[in-house]
Formats: C-alpha cells, sequence, structure tokens
C-alpha cells in the first residue's frame, strides 16, 4: 500500500507559512496534542493517516512505515525525514 499526502504552501516571507504548515504547542498543559488548536496541517494529517491505517489495515501485513519531508525553499531542496 502506498499513500502520498501532498502540502504546498507559497507565499510572501512573514505570512506564516510555517506555522500554517507545522504549527505550534500551546501553552496549556491540559490540552492534548490531538486537541490543541495550534498544531499544523502535517501533524493533523499525520495523525488522521495513521488512525485510519491502524482501523483499515492488519499492521502486521507490512513491515515497513517510511515518511518524509521535503521543503523548497529558493533553489534549494531540503529532505527532513
Amino acid at each position: 500500500m502506498c499513500v502520498c499526502v501532498a502540502g504546498n504552501s507559497y507565499g510572501q516571507t512573514g505570512t506564516g507559512k510555517t506555522f500554517t504548515m507545522e504549527g505550534e504547542r500551546s501553552d496549556d498543559p491540559s490540552i492534548s496534542w490531538e486537541d490543541d488548536p495550534l498544531i499544523g496541517i502535517i501533524p493533523r494529517a499525520m495523525s488522521q493517516l495513521f488512525s485510519r491505517l491502524q482501523r483499515q489495515v492488519s499492521f502486521q501485513q507490512y513491515g515497513l512505515w517510511r515518511n518524509a519531508f521535503y521543503v523548497v525553499y529558493q533553489p534549494l531542496l531540503c529532505q527532513f525525514s
């Protein structure tokens, strides 16, 4: 099984692209990260993806799970995984 989740964030410097994609943690320790209103698109997408996979797929069938994050900044391509 192969699943691809892609997101694109483009715009002027300082407009909140990184915050939208990655988010941050609230100062309130009583809020779990899943319920935190400040988390970004990437953590929400990964959480939803793995929740659905856990309900639909027998994890014993697949021995490897891999993820990768890429950032394209000006002419540079950076991989975070």
